[in-house]
């Protein structure tokens, strides 16, 4: 019997010492209101120029809204097979809400590393480094100062010419304007800044309570057997 307490009791104080999992905050943000994003392509890779971009009230972080905007600049996206296209652009980005009595703001300087084919809707991944941040105690724990965070987006449906070597049924893709010398533009659909995880509220003590209130039941049922 010793020996049985002993083993609820040590599988309790392990999940009382166990990590608790863990969720990051999101800033989501699209579609943009102003501005497009060209891409030229040839000699199998694609420039891609943003002028303009940003959006007005699209912007959330929780419950809060603000705008955004993206700097104007111009990339080479290399075409390296599979729908890929790989990149160094850089540029910056800038948050600032809009809800009253909110003071939230971020800039970071976004690193783009790679572009995701095989669509009419490309998906631009990168990171970035947070430069400026101000705000309550939830955004300051979600965007550090000089932390680096995910951030990525949908472009919208590209316009342009019909293109050739698209997969599935598309009909304008980076790949055809890499390999035909297209011109074709887009917006932003949705993105999404991923921010520094944190701890999932609650997940310490009520699974400690549950797991013990189970393993209790389980040494009682065994008690009545024995």
């Amino acid at each position: 019997m010793n020996g049985k307490i002993f083993v609820a009791a040590s599988l309790a104080f392990g999940l009382l010492g166990a990590p608790w999992g863990a969720q990051a905050a999101q800033l989501s943000y699209g579609p943009n209101t102003a501005g497009t994003i060209t891409y030229v392509g040839g000699a199998g890779n694609v420039s891609v120029t943003f002028s303009g971009v940003l959006g007005t009230g699209t912007a959330q972080f929780a419950p809060d809204a603000g705008n955004w905007s993206l700097s104007d600049t111009t990339f080479l996206a290399t075409g390296i097979g599979g729908g890929i296209y790989t990149t160094s652009g850089t540029q910056t980005f800038q948050y600032n809400s809009t809800t009253p009595l909110d003071t939230d703001a971020l800039t970071g300087t976004v690193a783009w590393t790679f572009i995701q084919d095989s669509t009419n809707q490309p998906k631009f991944f990168g990171n970035m480094n947070v430069t400026a941040v101000s705000g309550d105690a939830a955004f300051l724990s979600a965007f550090p100062l000089s932390s680096t965070v995910h951030i990525d987006f949908f472009s919208t449906f590209l316009n342009g010419p019909v293109t050739s070597g698209c997969a599935l049924t598309f009909t304008i893709c980076l790949d055809g304007l890499a390999a035909t010398g297209g011109t074709a533009t887009s917006g932003i659909s949705s993105g999404q800044i991923i921010g520094v995880p944190g701890p999932v509220v609650g997940a310490g003590l009520p699974g400690l309570m549950l797991a013990s209130g189970g393993l209790l039941g389980w040494w009682r049922r065994r008690q009545k057997i024995a």
